[in-house]
């Protein structure tokens, strides 16, 4: 009989903002939520999936970075 061992990761993500000016108008407009992790055994590459929701309440004009 062979023991497995899981081992419980976390992952901390935050969005990031240009200025103090985009977070007002950003932060309340967006909702994140990681909903899926995934780590190959062979290669230790970590997979993370999200639901983004971005419901702006005015119009905005904003640059954005998905890294």
């Amino acid at each position: 009989m062979c023991a497995a061992s899981t081992v419980a990761e976390e992952f901390n993500y935050d969005l990031t903002y240009m200025s103090d000016e985009s977070r007002q108008d950003i932060e309340p407009a967006v909702a994140i939520q990681l909903v899926q992790q995934y780590r190959d055994p062979t290669s230790g590459l970590v997979c993370l999936a999200f639901d983004v929701v971005f419901a702006p309440y005015k119009v905005m004009t904003y640059a954005s970075l998905l890294i």
